[in-house]
Parts: C-alpha cells; structure tokens; sequence
C-alpha cells in the first residue's frame, strides 16, 4: 500500500486522513469543513506527475465540484479570459464546464473526483482524529472550552484559575461532584474530561472549594482523617428474632431496619457522616454508635404502629427498642463518647 501526503501547509485547518484505490491520503486540506453533515468527496487536479487532492463536502459530485471553485483552492481548474475562444465561450455550444455559484468557465480535463469516501479529521487544538460525521460535536466542546477561558481571564470567581475550575463547578452546581470531604468538592477526571483540557494528562482528581469571600479555588487534596487503633469497633450482634422483626416492620430502602434486615446486622458503610461539631467526618465509633442510635429510631416508629393496631409484635419491638438503646449507651461509655 503507497501513502500519499499533501504538501500544501495545513498548520492550522482541519485536514482528512482516508483510503482510497489502496492508497493512503493523509493531512489533506478540508475545503468546507461541517459544510454538508460529514458526506466527503476526494478532488485531485494533476499537475503531470504531482497532484494537489483536496476533501470537500456535498451531497453530490457537482456539488463537490461548485464548492472547489467557489473556494480559493480551485483556481487551477479556472479558465483564463485570454483562452476563451479556445473553449467557443460565449457561443451556443462552448467546450468547458461552468461552476460555482457564478457559473464560472473551467477546464475540468485534469481533475478526479472520487466519493463519497470515509474521513478522519485531524482538528487543531483538538487532541484525537474525529470522524467527519463527528465534526460539530467536536468544535462545540472547543467553543466551550473557549468559553470557560474566558472566565478564567475576566474579573469574577473563577479568576486565575485553571480552565478546567469553572467546567468542573459547573458539574457540581448540576449535581455531578463525585464526592465531598468537608467543604471540599471531589471530581474524578475522566477521558472526556482530558479530551476537553488536554493539560488534564496525568490527573487522576481535581479539587476545588469555595472561598468565604466568594471566589472558587483549585486545592490540593484534603487530609485524610488519621486512622487510629482505638477507632477499632467490635460489630453487636442481632439475634435472629430481631433480623425478623426488621425484616417483617421495615418501611422501605431508607429505613435502618431494611439495612439490618437485608444485611444480616448492623455495619458502616463506604462513606462517613458529617460530624458537625467537630467539622470533620465522623470517626468509625462515633458512625457506629450514631447507627444504633437511628435504628432505636426507626425500631420505636415500628413499634408504635404495631401498638396502634394492637398487633402481636408490639412488646418484642419495644424490647428491640430498648436492646438498641442500651447497646449505644454502652457504646459511648465504652468509646468514651459520653457527652
């Protein structure tokens, strides 16, 4: 398989990779990119032995032909008035072509036309090939990116800052921070995310917080809370009468009895509650004792409508309620968590 590469200076337009015929077209010159939806026609004018291609977009071959010569890259194919009567222009039965939105006169004896082919564009500031079919989607994330620029360069909350601080406060304002440590908002960075702010490469988390007087400021990551051995906790156990009590007066997902009914006892989870007074996560201990704590709540709402309609239950869910009561004042004596 040959490869052919176009030699006119592309630095800064979208040109096309494709295949064709067995050969191999790369950097080629995108006449009217986003034109047509993506439908891509290869033009070649010969030059004896050279070539100049050309991709352009349309829905016709005709119409590929009128875009290249309403472009400056088609002025090759153009006849010059000196030859006109070369070509009988100007009688009934002239011997050229006319194209363009200005039925220009053209000599087409030296271009190919081959199409539709399927293309890859190579965009500027945009850091992966694209699919010609792709190409609106991509310039929307660059005017996007522009946008978020801007408001790193102009007065408000966001200025200094990195590109990426506004985009990533906005996830958070539409509810897609992917964690919260205190006051600091979280963001795993994804491809996408990398796609959009290539100086992303190498970053895994992005954080940021708000400042009290209002600005939004990239930090570094939080400390994590200091693991200790007295923070070690020995789970209680539920008998099996208990697990079917929660099992049987559950009200649904958000109620602790589900959690103990559907787990088999009374466990952390992946991510500690907030503990206001000492403006951190909770310890494992304090989270510990705080879950008994609301399943004593959740086991006293069962037992109150298992006395309201006099069920059988009733007096083994206020035992529930007491062992639950118990268990988090011994809890707290034993964690030293009394206040």
């Amino acid at each position: 398989m040959s490869s052919y590469q176009n030699s006119a200076d592309s630095a800064k337009k979208i040109t096309a990779t494709f295949e064709l015929n067995g050969r191999t077209f790369e950097n080629v010159p995108v006449v009217n990119p986003g034109d047509w939806f993506g439908k891509c026609w290869h033009l070649e004018i010969a030059f004896g032995l050279d070539g100049r291609s050309y991709v352009v977009e349309a829905g016709s071959a005709e119409d590929a032909i009128d875009e290249l010569i309403d472009s400056d890259m088609g002025d090759a194919l153009l006849i010059d008035s000196d030859h006109f009567e070369d070509y009988a222009i100007g009688t009934d039965s002239p011997t050229c072509y006319f194209a363009g939105n200005e039925g220009r006169p053209v000599d087409l004896t030296w271009l190919s036309i081959n199409g539709p082919v399927d293309c890859t564009y190579h965009v500027p500031d945009w850091r992966k090939p694209v699919k010609s079919t792709d190409l609106s989607t991509v310039r929307e994330k660059l005017d996007q990116r522009e946008s978020y620029a801007n408001d790193v360069k102009e007065p408000g909350k966001f200025e200094g800052e990195a590109a990426f601080v506004p985009y990533f406060w906005d996830a958070y304002l539409n509810g897609s921070a992917d964690d919260e440590i205190g006051d600091t908002l979280v963001f795993r960075v994804t491809d996408e995310d990398r796609d959009l702010f290539p100086e992303l490469d190498g970053v895994d988390t992005v954080y940021l917080e708000s400042t009290n007087d209002g600005f939004v400021v990239q930090v570094d990551a939080p400390a994590e809370p200091e693991e200790s051995d007295d923070d070690a906790i020995e789970h209680v156990d539920l008998t099996s009468e208990q697990l079917q009590l929660a099992s049987n007066w559950h009200s649904g997902q958000s109620d602790m009895l589900y959690a103990v009914s559907s787990s088999g006892g009374l466990y952390l989870g992946e991510k500690a509650p907030w503990n206001d007074d000492a403006d951190r996560p909770m310890t494992d201990r304090e989270w510990y004792v705080h879950l008994w704590d609301c399943l004593s709540c959740d086991v006293m709402q069962a037992a109150r409508l298992a006395e309201k309609s006099q069920h059988e239950d009733a007096a083994a869910l206020r035992e529930f309620e007491t062992f639950c009561d118990e268990t988090a004042a011994a809890l707290r004596k034993e964690y030293g968590l009394e206040d």
